[in-house]
């Protein structure tokens, strides 16, 4: 689909270390289910699984099924969620892709999103997708831990310098 001359330029060599390709692989009818839901604006209801101790799928709640009213899908850390509304816990919530059976698209409207509601704003507000109250925490690290603080948690950071670092750069 590109002339001759701009093939070349489309030819790139990208590779991907340390990835683990998903085992459950009906995760591309589930990722579609849930776009469709959320651009027709209907709930869905799925199985969720845990693993046991032989690394096999086993349906939480006895198998009953969760309902959602999809929002958005997320990408966090290698793995796809779904962020919408869960009737159970009264809240939005996530669930992870990976750990869903393949949804059924329900006839029932969605929750309607909270006004003002922004999933890149709640996305920053839950740590790598686990949810909990918001707390404020002081993490103690070495210098040279700056550069993964950083690429954690951007420049939204206070910083401050302990007593015996501050002594310690002053003796360099």
């Amino acid at each position: 689909m590109a002339s001759t001359g701009y093939a070349d330029q489309l030819n790139r060599h990208l590779y991907t270390v340390g990835r683990i390709k998903p085992e459950n692989e009906n995760i591309y009818y589930v990722i579609d289910a849930i776009f469709r839901a959320i651009q027709t604006g209907q709930r869905i209801s799925f199985q969720y699984f845990r693993y046991d101790a032989n690394r096999e799928r086993v349906p939480r709640h006895d198998g009953e099924p969760f309902v959602l009213s999809p929002y958005a899908m997320l990408y966090n850390e290698d793995k796809y969620y779904v962020l919408g509304y869960y009737s159970l816990f009264d809240k939005i919530t996530t669930f992870r892709v990976d750990r869903m059976g393949i949804p059924e698209i329900l006839a029932e409207p969605a929750h309607p999103k909270p006004e003002g509601f922004d999933p890149v704003d709640y996305t920053v507000d839950v740590f790598s997708m686990y949810e909990g109250s918001l707390e404020t925490v002081e993490l103690l690290c070495e210098n040279d831990m700056m550069d993964s603080i950083v690429d954690r948690f951007a420049i939204t950071f206070t910083m401050k310098l302990s007593e015996n670092i501050k002594k310690a750069e002053k003796g360099r």
